[in-house]
C-alpha cells in the first residue's frame, strides 16, 4: 500500500538488486534447533510481547482485550482485565512497558486521521497511562531504539511513527507500506520491519535517519504470500521473523544471506520474543506467541555465538 502522508518523512522502498535480495529455490530446517515446546494453551489471540526490568514477559491478548505476564515458563496470568485491543508491548527502560493498540474503524485511513495511542504500563499491577503526546497512527508493532525511540507499525496504512524519547510522534516516518513487526539493528542505525498484507512478503531495512527504506530479504517464491507478523533481533544480528499466513518462523542469517525454517506448521504465528539472559527464559530459546493461543519455545533457536580466533 502506498499512500501520502501530511507529515513526516518521505521514503520509497527500493528493490535495487543485491545478494540479501536473491530469491532461494527453498528454505531447508535450522540445525540444531530443537522441536517446539507448549508452554501454554489459552482463549487469546497472543500478539505482542517483551521481557520487564524483573526478566517476565508481558504479552498482549488482541483479541482478548487484556494483558498477561508469564512470571515462570508456561503459567500466565492477567494484569490488566481491560484495554482495548492492545497490540505491540515493549520494555521502556524505566521499569515500565510501552503497549500500542488502535485496531479501530479508522486504521485504513489512520495515516491522514490517527486512531492508535502508546500507553505506559507498570508490568507489576496493569495500571497505565498516555505515554506519547499525541495519537499514532496504529500501535501494532512496537521496537525500541539505542537513542530511547520508540517505532510503531501499521499493518493496515502505508504510515509508521517514530516516538521520540520526549513523547513527540514523527507520523509517516516511513510511509512506502503497512508494516507490521521491527527490531532495531545493535547500533541503531537499521530498522527491519515485515509487511503482512502484501502478495511479496518481504523484510525492509529502513534508515533510521532519514527514513528511507530498501527491501533487505526475500523467502523463496513459494512463500511470497506468507504475510509476515512480528520480527525479532538476536544478539549476535540473526533476525527471527514469524511468517503468519504460512504458519512457521523463520532465522535469517545476520548477513542476510541464508535463511531456515525453525518451526513450521502451527496456527497464526504472530508474536516472538528472543530468551533472555539472567531470566527463566532461555537466551538460546524463542518465545513465539500465536493467534491461535499458545505460547511455545523453540530450544535452541538461538545459535551461540563462536568463540573469536
Amino acid at each position: 500500500m502506498a499512500a501520502v502522508a501530511a507529515t513526516g518523512v518521505a521514503a520509497n522502498a527500493t528493490t535495487a538488486p543485491t545478494a540479501a535480495t536473491h530469491q532461494a529455490a527453498s528454505m531447508p530446517s535450522c540445525p540444531n534447533a530443537g522441536p517446539p515446546q507448549v508452554l501454554t494453551t489459552d482463549l487469546a489471540t497472543f500478539e505482542g510481547g517483551d521481557f520487564d526490568d524483573e526478566g517476565r514477559p508481558v504479552v498482549s491478548n488482541w483479541l482478548g482485550s487484556n494483558v498477561h505476564r508469564m512470571d515462570t515458563p508456561g503459567r500466565t496470568h492477567v494484569i490488566n482485565p481491560f484495554l482495548l485491543f492492545p497490540l505491540g508491548v515493549v520494555n521502556n527502560d524505566d521499569g515500565l512497558m510501552v503497549v500500542g493498540n488502535g485496531v479501530t474503524t479508522l486504521a485504513p485511513l489512520s495515516q491522514f486521521i490517527p486512531s492508535g495511542q502508546l500507553l505506559s504500563m507498570n508490568p507489576d499491577d496493569g495500571s497505565f497511562h498516555a505515554y506519547a503526546r499525541q495519537l499514532v497512527s496504529q500501535g501494532n508493532g512496537l521496537t525500541r531504539g539505542p537513542d530511547g525511540s520508540i517505532y510503531a507499525s501499521n499493518d493496515l496504512a502505508a504510515s509508521l511513527d517514530k516516538i521520540l524519547p520526549n513523547g513527540h510522534v514523527i507520523k509517516g516516518f516511513y510511509q512506502s507500506s503497512g508494516t507490521n513487526g521491527g527490531t532495531v539493528s545493535a547500533d541503531g542505525k537499521t530498522l527491519y520491519v515485515t509487511e503482512t498484507f502484501t502478495l511479496d512478503a518481504k523484510v525492509i531495512a529502513i534508515d533510521t535517519t532519514t527514513g528511507r527504506g530498501r527491501v533487505y530479504w526475500r523467502p523463496p517464491a513459494s512463500l511470497a504470500l506468507a504475510h509476515l507478523d512480528d520480527v525479532k533481533r538476536d544478539g549476535a544480528g540473526n533476525l527471527y521473523v514469524a511468517a503468519w499466513g504460512a504458519g512457521q518462523v523463520w532465522r535469517i542469517s545476520a548477513d542476510g544471506e541464508s535463511a531456515c525454517v525453525l518451526m513450521a506448521d502451527e496456527l497464526l504465528p504472530a508474536g516472538l520474543v528472543v530468551g533472555k539472559n539472567g531470566t527463566r527464559f532461555a537466551p538460546h530459546s524463542l518465545f513465539v506467541l500465536t493467534h491461535g493461543g499458545r505460547i511455545l519455545e523453540i530450544p535452541d533457536a538461538v545459535p551461540t555465538p563462536r568463540p573469536a580466533t
